[in-house]
């Protein structure tokens, strides 16, 4: 018998002073139980940095050929923005550019090797598509902080974070990718 996701609480406030958003929130996650608690840290602040798009998370904890990571529509259900977490084959990001207005994705880890393969592959409206990174250490920090309830404050200046959680600061950056190099 198959485990079922874990749930997990986050309440977090959020200052964005880079869209001059502030917004405190509460919302539940659903970890997979293959979900790594990177990914899952990964899906909360990719969820945090759109938070004032409305974007929804995807149910189940997990994407799959046929859902994001993340996701927003309009009221008759055509997907506006996509988000993916982590390193995406080109296949599914060609899909995703032909769904969604807008393509976002949030890697960690070793990207150069990820992003060599994915320019040499024909993706629809691959230049349209933003590309981030987040340093791996500050995930696998945020990791091993990670609780069923947890609480953080989130500000966001210049495209660097800080994370506070009880008694830690996080910092790092969210650094841009270019997919297509001229």
């Amino acid at each position: 018998m198959a485990r079922p996701p874990l749930i997990l609480s986050f309440d977090i406030e959020i200052s964005d002073v880079d869209l001059g958003y502030y917004e405190s929130v509460g919302f539940r996650v659903a970890q997979h139980p293959s979900e790594t608690d990177r990914r899952l840290i990964m899906r909360v602040i990719a969820w945090c940095l759109h938070a004032s798009e409305g974007i929804q998370m995807a149910k189940g904890g997990l994407s799959n050929g046929e859902q994001p990571a993340l996701h927003k529509e309009d009221p008759s259900g055509k997907m506006i923005t996509w988000i993916d977490v982590g390193m995406p084959e080109g296949a599914r990001l060609h899909r995703a550019s032909k769904h969604a207005d807008q393509v976002v994705v949030y890697s960690y880890g070793r990207t150069g090797p990820w992003l060599s393969k994915l320019r040499k592959e024909r993706i629809h409206n691959a230049e349209m598509i933003k590309v981030f990174t987040v340093p791996q250490e500050a995930l696998d920090t945020l990791a091993e902080l990670l609780e069923r309830r947890n609480q953080w404050s989130l500000l966001r200046q210049d495209d660097e974070l800080l994370v506070t959680l009880t008694n830690q600061n996080v910092s790092f950056p969210v650094t841009a990718l270019a997919l297509v190099t001229s």
